[in-house]
């Protein structure tokens, strides 16, 4: 029975047999083997570049991290000292009024 579905099937394929995958694989390698050779260097070298550029890009974010960084340290540090400039200034600026009432008063009494 089986003999008899492989003529069959020789038969249908014009009384030749079915070609074997190595046939099939020989065929596309001279069809289309340079062809997807080149296919596959193309993509490795863009692979490369992509990579390159990844890494440039990589690079160049944690430069300006870093210089975004540096920047709020020098911000914070001018905060601080504004806001300490600040308190020694309204100190004054309270002493110099206890001063003026206090010379207010006084002439005041010498009135």
């Amino acid at each position: 029975m089986a003999v008899r579905k492989e003529a069959q099937g020789e038969a249908l394929n014009g009384g030749v047999a079915a070609p074997t995958p190595t046939t099939i694989d020989q065929v596309r390698e001279l069809l289309f083997g340079e062809s997807n050779r080149g296919i596959d260097q193309r993509l490795t070298q863009l692979d490369g570049k992509l990579e390159a550029k990844v890494d440039a890009l990589h690079a160049e974010i944690l430069v300006r991290l870093q210089q975004i960084e540096t920047r709020l340290d020098e911000l914070q540090r001018d905060t601080e000292e504004r806001r300490l400039t600040t308190i020694d200034d309204i100190g004054r600026a309270i002493t110099d009024l206890g001063a003026t009432v206090r010379n207010l008063s006084a002439s005041r009494k010498s009135s």
